[in-house]
């Protein structure tokens, strides 16, 4: 089974939120991988690699930061 790459433009755009998350999103590096590269750009940051590893990536994303979003939606 050969893997299959992928690259991806990561962004998150919170509406009616007073947050922002660029600095949670670029400093965790708790969600980051080693088999992953990641290029920080002007509306999001892409991400490249396996198939499985990028969008497990985009998963623990979604897990970590909807909290935070749903924090500042409700302030």
């Amino acid at each position: 089974v050969s893997k299959i790459f992928v690259s991806i433009d990561l962004r998150l755009v919170p509406i009616r939120v007073k947050i922002s998350l660029s600095p949670y999103l670029h400093q965790d590096d708790q969600l980051k991988d080693e088999e992953l590269t990641f290029e920080l750009g002007a509306n999001g940051t892409t991400t490249a690699g396996d198939w499985n590893k990028v969008f497990e990536y985009v998963e623990n994303i979604v897990k970590k930061f909807i909290p935070i979003l749903l924090q500042g939606f409700i302030q």
